[in-house]
């Protein structure tokens, strides 16, 4: 009786299904949604089979179909946030799998009937080892999306299979028939972009005037009816007093579409730009002026003159080769910095920092991720609940984490003081043996060891020392403390020739 309805429903919905595509005026509306709620199925279909387990034992096993519950779930959830690969999906939702595994296992041994024969047992070796499987994984995928940037090209979307995705799901035809908007901005202007559709591409060239396009990018079912909706989005370039508005109209455009901004500015001008509310990438290249970017997704800038602003960034952030202030607020992903002149403040809630050749102050607070600085020249913060790795610096250091380990390490002459503190963790302090310092170094539930300086004799198992190595007037102090975990202090040669009389 269960199998002849649930037949029945499967039915009715294939065909119901079948009459809406053939029947609705606008089809790439109604397949973009199938392609966003299309796991819905997975879902059902799961449900039917645990009911039927439950009521007759058709199919003989809840796991099944748990699994396939599950399955569809994040999948509906992964399409809804968007932008994900399948390492993506299964680095974050590996859980769910893992608890929907053991769910039916666990349902399957407590709802054993007496007429089903013997008990089955929850976890056998087979069982034992899958969950093993999806642990490790799941663990594996994590730490290749977290430390691979090579996988944002690898974007395996969710989508339907086989011959059906051409019609199911249409392309994506790019559209190119209007020419480039002209305009002559002036010095010290501005360029306000909100609320665009697509990526935004910014960058200089040896032209008088400024210039702007789009590509419309619009899903359809052949060129004719992408040709038709193009003519109703319009890139509009409006002066706003000595500023300019550029924002791309598609009101009443019911088609899933894309539209990259292209903009190319006259070479060694000022121009500010403001960007709002980007879901592509946002890309400045060469420009000089101050610029502002807040709630978008990822951005890329590359050299620039000017201060930086940043705000409530939801993607991955790269800046090479910057020469002014970076102020960043709120960001949810990782930074990566390279070749940045200026004063640098970080505040990132989901991400890690990477930061190489810093010429200036950097403060960094990183809620949850690693940090990693090099050749940093200037005063440097650091605050985090991660690990953290300095190498190569020269400026004073600040640098506390909760529950990570501390590593720092110098070829430099050390000339500003060093504090480091950490909660739950150890410090490893690796520095030239002919620098002059004084050491301040406590642990409360482990040991310190000092390496490689004949000055110092600590005795084993000690878990303070306070002491001085080659000591001056001007020499700093190297504060290193840890509530539960080790303190190392090793010396790692002489110090760079070229720097120890600066």
């Amino acid at each position: 009786m269960f199998k002849r309805l649930a037949t029945l429903l499967l039915g009715i919905g294939l065909i119901g299904l079948g009459v809406l595509f053939f029947l609705a005026p606008e089809r790439a509306q109604i397949t973009h949604l199938l392609m966003q709620f299309w796991p819905l199925f997975l879902v059902l279909a799961g449900l039917v089979r645990v009911t039927g387990y439950l009521i007759d034992r058709h199919p003989p096993s809840p796991v099944g179909g748990i699994m396939i519950t599950a399955i569809g779930g994040i999948l509906l959830a992964a399409n809804l946030r968007g932008g994900q690969s399948l390492i993506e999906i299964f680095g974050n939702y590996w859980f769910w799998l893992l608890v929907a595994f053991v769910s039916g296992r666990v349902l399957r041994q407590y709802a054993h009937r007496v007429g089903d024969g013997p008990r089955p047992r929850a976890f056998t070796p087979g069982a034992i080892f899958f969950m093993l499987l999806i642990v490790g994984g799941g663990l594996a995928a994590n730490y290749l999306v977290k430390n691979s940037r090579s996988l944002d090209g690898v974007n395996l979307r969710v989508a339907v299979l086989g011959g059906l995705r051409d019609y199911l799901i249409p392309p994506l035809l790019s559209i190119e028939d209007e020419p480039p908007q002209l305009f002559t901005p002036l010095l010290n202007s501005k360029l306000v972009i909100t609320n665009p559709t697509g990526d935004i591409e910014i960058a200089t060239a040896p032209q008088a005037q400024a210039s702007a396009r789009i590509v419309k990018r619009i899903r359809a079912l052949n060129e004719q009816e992408a040709k038709q909706v193009a003519q109703e989005i319009k890139l509009q370039v409006t002066p706003d007093g000595k500023d300019y508005r550029i924002t791309v109209n598609t009101s009443g455009v019911r088609q899933d579409v894309d539209t990259p901004i292209m903009i190319t500015l006259p070479q060694n001008i000022e121009i500010g730009v403001e960007v709002s509310d980007a879901s592509g990438l946002v890309k400045l290249s060469g420009l000089r002026g101050n610029h502002t970017i807040r709630d978008s997704n990822r951005l890329e800038v590359s050299d620039q003159t000017g201060k930086l602003t940043i705000e409530n960034l939801n993607g991955s952030i790269q800046l090479d080769r910057i020469h002014g202030d970076v102020n960043l607020i709120n960001a949810s992903d990782g930074i990566i910095l390279r070749d940045v002149t200026g004063v640098m403040t970080l505040d990132i809630k989901d991400g890690g920092v990477s930061a190489d050749r810093v010429n200036g102050s950097l403060r960094i607070k990183a809620d949850d991720g690693d940090v990693e600085v090099e050749n940093a020249e200037g005063p440097t913060t650091i605050e985090t609940t991660s690990d953290v790795t300095v190498r190569n610096f020269r400026g004073s250091l600040i640098v506390t984490s909760r529950h990570g380990s501390i590593n720092l390490s110098t070829n430099e002459k050390i000339t500003a003081d060093v504090k480091a503190d950490v909660e739950k963790g150890r410090i490893r302090f690796s520095l030239p043996e002919d620098c002059h310092f004084r050491l301040d170094a406590a642990a409360s539930q482990g040991q310190v060891k000092v390496k490689g300086f004949e000055q110092f004799s600590l005795p084993h198992g000690e878990g303070s020392f306070i002491s001085g190595h080659n000591i001056s007037d001007s020499s700093p102090l190297i504060r290193l403390r840890t509530n539960n975990g080790g303190i190392q202090v090793k010396a790692s040669g002489l110090m760079l020739a070229s720097r120890e009389d600066e």
